[in-house]
């Protein structure tokens, strides 16, 4: 069986009340991943994977004395991605690095890490002037999404629904990245890189509509 080895790149910690429940942001991804490649075994390919932890905010990021990733997984964060603070530029600049120095590595951006990507690359991000997306939300799919999305059968105009809590918004699409998705709210709700190593969702795969309602008391 294939064994994948992740690195799940905290860039923040998940509210108290969420995190005492639920744990942080490794486990999380740890326990979504496991499940998921059970999922896979089961369905007859098998898999397995090891989840290894970073933190953004330290600087303690990848190097190629870590060996070898096939998925780089960047959290959500409180903090904005246009936010003037170091290791948000040196999270930046490690992104850059990286798309040389793991040439052969995936990347997935997670809410914030959609944000971060799209900033690094040479795209913009921007307080929504409407406030807050909250809950769950139906994002409708383009063709670039059909395109990518090969696996299964999607179609232009087909709705995934996903759990979203985000005030920041993508405004400019890097030049490299193609936009898959929209809700009313905010017209870039997914992003991938035209050669498919990088993919970035605005809403959190991760969380549950548990953990949103958890969220949205404590706001």
């Amino acid at each position: 069986a294939r064994v994948l080895r992740v690195a799940a790149i905290a860039c923040d910690t998940p509210m108290k009340p969420v995190a005492d429940v639920y744990g942080d942001y490794e486990t999380i991804f740890r326990r979504q991943l496991e499940f998921a490649a059970a999922y896979l075994t089961k369905a007859g390919t098998p898999c397995g994977v090891i989840v290894e932890p970073f933190d953004a905010r330290i600087g303690r990021l990848p190097t190629p004395a870590d060996g070898h990733f096939d998925l780089f997984l960047l959290s959500g964060s409180k903090a904005s991605a246009f936010a003037d603070l170091p290791w948000i530029h040196a999270l930046k600049q490690w992104l850059r690095d990286a798309d040389h120095v793991f040439p052969r590595t995936a990347v997935m951006g997670i809410c914030f890490g959609l944000q971060v990507l799209t900033e690094a690359f040479g795209g913009r991000v921007a307080r929504h002037e409407n406030g807050w997306e909250i809950g769950t939300i139906e994002i409708t799919l383009n063709a670039d999404a059909a395109a990518v999305f090969t696996r299964r059968a999607v179609r232009a105009g087909d709705v995934v629904q996903l759990q979203s809590i985000h005030e920041d918004h993508v405004v400019r699409v890097p030049d490299r990245f193609v936009n898959l998705g929209a809700t009313p709210h905010s017209p870039v709700q997914m992003m991938a890189s035209r050669d498919g190593r990088f993919f970035c969702t605005q809403s959190h795969p991760e969380f549950t509509s548990d953990m949103i309602d958890i969220m949205i008391k404590v706001r």
